[in-house]
């Protein structure tokens, strides 16, 4: 089994400490998935991403109380993020169209309902990838998923988000000084879609780290650069670039070559 990482084990800990003392019996299972289970999790940039399955669906005292615990955890730990979901055991493996909406904790908020990681990737993550803490065991859980539909929704994820993205990150936007100035939107982008390439190649699903590391042998040369700085700004090693419009401009051409590789490849 996979041991966690120290500070998120701290946080876990007093996650569940808080739940059994403000919200007794809510709590019937509980998985983390994401960077924390795929062994590429850095305290400073990775959110701990979770998925409770609870006895019922909060209440409005709940949700209060789902806020109290969460603002507590993260005035001891700063650096690190709770983001995750509250469902129902009949819940999991649902669509959107399929099931009703869900409490979830994102940005520092609980949200008292939306779709926040309703999805087919995350559902594959969960039974798949996910290391179970409590109930019952993930690769246990009753229900399936058809990777066919994960590569699917990655696929449509990749030609709206991504490309929506691109198109921000270019010319003169505040989202194009986003990219300029943030090294963390530079790792975002060029590990972020590098990571659904990989699933679209090699049929699994892999953390940023490995995708980047894995696509420095299936790409041009002339891509190398911006990828080894994609990955050394993940693990905090020395940034190679001198010039940031320069950084930019090969982040962006890396992602479009990616984009355009994809959709060859998923004709």
């Amino acid at each position: 089994m996979q041991v966690l990482p120290e500070v998120v084990n701290k946080i876990v800990s007093l996650y569940f400490e808080l739940m059994d003392k403000h919200l007794p019996g809510l709590m019937e299972g509980f998985y983390i998935y994401g960077s924390a289970a795929l062994n590429d999790f850095y305290p400073d940039k990775s959110d701990i991403d979770f998925i409770t399955v609870v006895s019922r669906k909060p209440g409005h005292i709940d949700v209060e109380k789902l806020q109290m615990v969460h603002g507590l955890i993260r005035m001891k730990f700063r650096k690190s993020e709770l983001n995750g979901i509250y469902v129902l055991l009949e819940q999991l493996g649902k669509t959107k169209d399929e099931t009703e909406p869900v409490t979830y904790y994102y940005n520092s908020r609980i949200h008292d309902e939306g779709y926040f990681e309703i999805n087919d990737v995350t559902w594959y993550q969960l039974k798949n990838k996910a290391i179970t803490l409590k109930g019952t065991p993930a690769s246990e859980l009753n229900f399936h998923i058809d990777w066919k539909c994960v590569l699917k929704e990655m696929h449509e994820n990749m030609n709206t988000y991504w490309k929506r993205w691109i198109k921000k990150s270019s010319g003169f936007s505040y989202g194009s000084l986003k990219v300029l100035l943030f090294s963390k939107c530079i790792e975002w982008g060029v590990l972020g879609i590098t990571r659904q390439y990989y699933s679209f190649i090699e049929n699994d699903i892999t953390s940023k780290s490995s995708a980047g590391e894995w696509v420095l042998t299936k790409v041009p040369v002339e891509y190398h650069k911006i990828l080894q700085e994609a990955l050394n700004i993940r693990s905090g090693k020395n940034y190679h670039y001198t010039s940031k419009y320069k950084r930019k401009k090969d982040a962006l051409a890396y992602m479009r070559f990616i984009i355009e590789e994809s959709n060859r490849r998923l004709k």
